[in-house]
């Protein structure tokens, strides 16, 4: 239900711009970006972790202080588990070896944003607040202790700055609180909602301005 209603909200957005009678150039590109991510509470994995996120984006500025920007990219998660000792009650012990891997997963979100200041003021600085909703899928080529990795969906009102490197380039950073729901998968009970955090900063380049 959640997704339906995130293309909905996608396609009404998309909409209601083009009816807009005050329409602004919407601006499209690429985005790298790096964050801290946390990690599915029903895992041994080592939470926070980074992750560097890499994808396409497109702005629709509804107005001068309001618009929704659209994402979709790929994100390369780090993850680790320590070295770990099981005891068992018969007095033999296991070694469990530790692990780093790098894994990929794909991210989708819709961002509706406020600006505090007008987008057509000639400003190198602009705050804006926002509230991100989106989806993360489970790792791709999962292999041997991944499987129970669930995909994600999450609301994390934000906070963000906005700085205007060069004609093409931007620069990014943000941080949120909010909520995580990790869904059913391989009949794992469902997790409820946990506490999501976002802390991410990064550079963009927008092919037309």
């Amino acid at each position: 239900m959640k997704i339906k209603l995130f293309f909905t909200s996608v396609i009404l957005l998309i909409g209601f711009r083009t009816l807009s009678q005050n329409i602004t150039p919407f601006t499209f590109g690429f985005e790298l970006d790096f964050k801290l991510k946390k990690i599915d509470p029903n895992t041994r994995f080592d939470s926070p972790t980074g992750a560097a996120y890499v994808g396409m984006f497109a702005e629709f500025h509804v107005t001068n202080h309001f618009s929704s920007k659209l994402r979709v990219g790929m994100n390369n998660i780090y993850f680790a588990i320590d070295e770990s000792i099981v005891r068992y009650e018969n007095g033999e012990s296991e070694i469990f070896p530790g692990l780093t891997t790098v894994k990929q997963t794909l991210g989708i979100s819709l961002e509706p944003r406020f600006y505090f200041f007008s987008t057509e003021q000639l400003r190198k600085i602009n705050f804006y607040a926002a509230l991100p909703v989106g989806y993360e899928s489970t790792p791709f080529r999962v292999g041997v202790g991944f499987s129970y990795v669930r995909p994600e969906f999450m609301i994390v009102p934000t906070l963000g700055c906005n700085y205007k490197l060069a004609k093409h380039w931007e620069i990014e950073a943000s941080g949120g609180l909010g909520f995580g729901q990790y869904y059913m998968k391989q009949n794992n009970p469902i997790v409820k909602q946990q506490m999501e955090y976002g802390l991410s900063a990064g550079i963009r380049y927008i092919f037309k301005k």
